[in-house]
């Protein structure tokens, strides 16, 4: 999903998106999908590969 990997950028670049308050909101609905949290920088390792 090309915007999985444009949450992870933006989430690790720390880019405000103040004037894009819908397109955050997005950004981090998909954050919250379980394959983004799988392959995000912030998800330890051990934690990526249990899978329950």
């Amino acid at each position: 999903m090309p915007l999985m990997a444009l949450a992870m950028v933006l989430d690790v670049d720390a880019m405000k998106l103040d004037a894009f308050s819908k397109v955050d909101a997005y950004l981090e609905r998909v954050r919250e999908r379980p394959s983004c949290r799988e392959i995000s920088p912030r998800t330890r390792v051990a934690d990526a590969s249990s899978r329950t």
